[in-house]
């Protein structure tokens, strides 16, 4: 919810321990000018689950009938845009380093690259609880004249739902719909490769994507998913090549809108740049 208004976590540091040491203390703050026009409403609710005391945090029912959400949770007026439905469904067709790369991609998205995906997910989150359920994505789809039996929202939500959680949080949704000349910027995609190499070796090796995937069955499948030349590791052009890869709906007018061809020109036997550190995403 805290990302959902401003863009950005509650919590920051230069350091894993620096991290975990402000979600400890609980440090947050609603002073940069995100928040200026957020309601005290909404900032008493965030409050209220910050608390590093979990006892002491509101319950689900509690959260439910806040002021914030029972009358003032912001709405949007937007309409809803047919080819975001069909960026949800190109990304389930993606492997999960893309779509853990798009994740990472989408969190370094300035504000204002990323405020009409905001105000369509608003949009679908009719209860503005911060997250899509099947019920809200099946009656936005058809809202849209897109209607899908339940059986396929279902599918459709699995294949969003990076986390497991049955759910479409903002991030994940931002991952899934952001325009292909957000994500395929060059530096982004640097970011996104160096990201995954924790090593620093200049490439993604399996015991990288044992920590990602959660298993070395998983990581091995990426592997054999992206290793073009065959040598064991994934480079950053064969990284750049995943990215570009086509999924499901890339003959739609969506992409049509977003034209990637000049990725293979710009990167072609282009080395990464010197590793990005994760603590500085």
């Amino acid at each position: 919810m805290y990302i959902l208004l401003c863009g950005y976590p509650p919590f920051y540091g230069d350091t894993d321990p620096e991290i975990f040491a402000s979600v400890r203390a609980g440090r947050y703050d609603f002073d940069s000018p995100e928040w200026t026009n957020v309601s005290h409403e909404a900032k008493d609710l965030i409050s209220n689950l910050l608390l590093v005391d979990p006892t002491k945090r509101l319950t689900a029912d509690e959260v439910l009938q806040h002021p914030w959400i029972s009358g003032s949770a912001p709405r949007s007026s937007m309409t809803l845009n047919p080819n975001i439905f069909s960026s949800l469904k190109r990304f389930t067709g993606n492997n999960k380093l893309k779509k853990a790369a798009l994740g990472v991609i989408a969190d370094l998205a300035t504000e204002s690259e990323i405020a009409e995906l905001k105000n369509q997910f608003m949009a679908i989150d009719t209860d503005g609880n911060g997250v899509i359920t099947v019920s809200e994505l099946a009656e936005a789809l058809r809202d849209t004249g897109l209607g899908m039996i339940e059986e396929e929202v279902l599918e459709l939500v699995k294949g969003i739902d990076i986390d497991g959680d049955g759910l479409v949080d903002y991030p994940e949704f931002l991952a899934a719909t952001m325009k292909r000349n957000l994500s395929n910027q060059k530096e982004h995609l640097i970011n996104a490769f160096n990201y995954f190499d924790t090593t620093n070796t200049g490439s993604i090796t399996k015991a990288d994507l044992v920590q990602f995937m959660g298993s070395e069955e998983q990581a091995q499948e990426i592997i054999n998913d992206v290793d073009a030349n065959g040598d064991g590791v994934i480079s950053f052009e064969e990284f750049v090549a995943m990215m570009n890869r086509k999924g499901y709906g890339d003959d739609s007018e969506l992409d049509s809108m977003d034209d990637n061809s000049f990725l293979s020109a710009q990167f072609s036997g282009a080395p990464a740049q010197a590793p990005i550190k994760e603590t500085e995403l």
